[in-house]
């Protein structure tokens, strides 16, 4: 599961091609990556919040909201095919091998499974729809904004730089 914070796709490969070609492009590269971060951390910061506020009757550690929680990364890509900044709730390394937990309590149908003890006894189950597409999304328009406006900021910085 996944959310891309888009942004002019060109604009960021036109920008990290200037990065490298910057003698300190690795610093100022670091600092892109760093400072376009910082522009979802706060969604996702409100995603995990989101799936930790959701309610719980087991006391069954590790917990699975907090392993959800623990999975959500915000992440940069500056090269290849579809750059841009991007969080994620990882799948992997759910308990109860539920690897598909942040995408089944993200979902309104919910999941299946047979009741603990008795095979034979199925049941669906609902975790909290939308904690993290619809938490994101209120996010959205301003993290584009800050993403762009990061992205001028530092082209503005390169072309300082090369005016010597």
């Amino acid at each position: 599961m996944q959310e891309h914070v888009e942004v002019d796709q060109k604009h960021l490969v036109l920008l990290t091609r200037a990065l490298r070609a910057e003698g300190d492009g690795k610093t100022l590269s670091r600092e892109l990556v760093r400072e376009l971060k910082a522009v979802v951390e706060p969604a996702a910061a409100a995603a995990r919040a989101a799936i930790l506020s959701m309610g719980s009757t087991s006391d069954t550690e590790p917990g699975l909201r907090t392993t959800v929680a623990r999975m959500v990364k915000t992440g940069v890509r500056t090269t290849g095919k579809h750059p841009g900044v991007f969080i994620r709730a990882k799948k992997t390394g759910m308990p109860r091998n539920f690897n598909n937990a942040p995408k089944r309590l993200n979902a309104t149908k919910g999941w299946r499974h047979t009741v603990f003890g008795n095979d034979q006894v199925w049941v669906t189950q609902r975790g909290k729809p939308g904690w993290f597409d619809d938490t994101i999304a209120a996010f959205k328009p301003a993290a584009i904004r800050a993403a762009q406006k990061v992205m001028d900021d530092m082209a503005r910085r390169i072309d300082f730089k090369t005016r010597g």
